[in-house]
């Protein structure tokens, strides 16, 4: 039986050895992000590098420049907002915590009611319980949502900038790995189109 590597050989679309490597070469490395493409897809003579990094990178410069240009009470009111953000969201939590619990407790107490049609869904009764116990457990106990402290101006200012300045770290980090990736990627394939004879 044929692959999907192999049928283009069974029906005689491919015959050169070229094509037939270039075809199994998506199942390796340098293109194997090619591997759910269509296997006549043409494996490109240059991998160019995706520019996420590049863009994010950018972005981040700008965001740590805006923070570090700002005045001291911009930054204190993003301070201050930032804390009250925080105390709603803890809140707000905390509600969805026990929303989601008196539904589950709801549904449990239903459940326990519930008598049966038959013995045959006793099993039925026994596992709804299960999996309501079992959500009530991981879901809304063993653990209490932690009340946010707010910080000292200083700290907080210290954090927000190491935060900013290593988000242009990584993207840095990762732009250049992106383009090293790519440019490995194109050598690998140029030197495997180079392993074939000219036609």
């Amino acid at each position: 039986m044929s692959t999907v590597y192999t049928y283009c050989i069974e029906d005689g679309t491919v015959t050169e050895l070229s094509e037939f490597a270039m075809n199994c070469a998506k199942a390796f490395g340098a293109l194997i992000s090619m591997r759910d493409e269509p296997s006549d897809k043409e494996v490109p003579q240059v991998f160019e590098p995706s520019t996420y990094h590049k863009e994010a990178l950018a972005t981040a410069g700008s965001e740590l420049i805006e923070f570090l240009t700002q005045s001291n009470e911009k930054l204190k009111k993003e301070w201050e907002d930032q804390y009250e953000d925080s105390k709603q969201s803890h809140k707000d939590y905390v509600q969805r915590l026990e929303d989601k619990k008196f539904n589950y407790q709801c549904m449990l107490l239903k459940v326990k009611e519930w008598t049966p049609p038959t013995d045959e869904h006793i099993g039925l009764k026994d596992f709804m319980l299960s999996q309501l116990n079992d959500s009530i457990k991981h879901d809304c106990e063993g653990y209490a949502p932690t009340k946010p402290v707010k910080q000292e101006f200083e700290k907080w200012l210290a954090d927000k900038t190491k935060i900013l300045e290593e988000k242009v770290e990584y993207h840095e980090k990762e732009w250049k790995a992106e383009q090293f990736r790519c440019a490995e990627r194109t050598d690998w394939v140029k030197q495997l189109r180079d392993s074939f004879p000219e036609k």
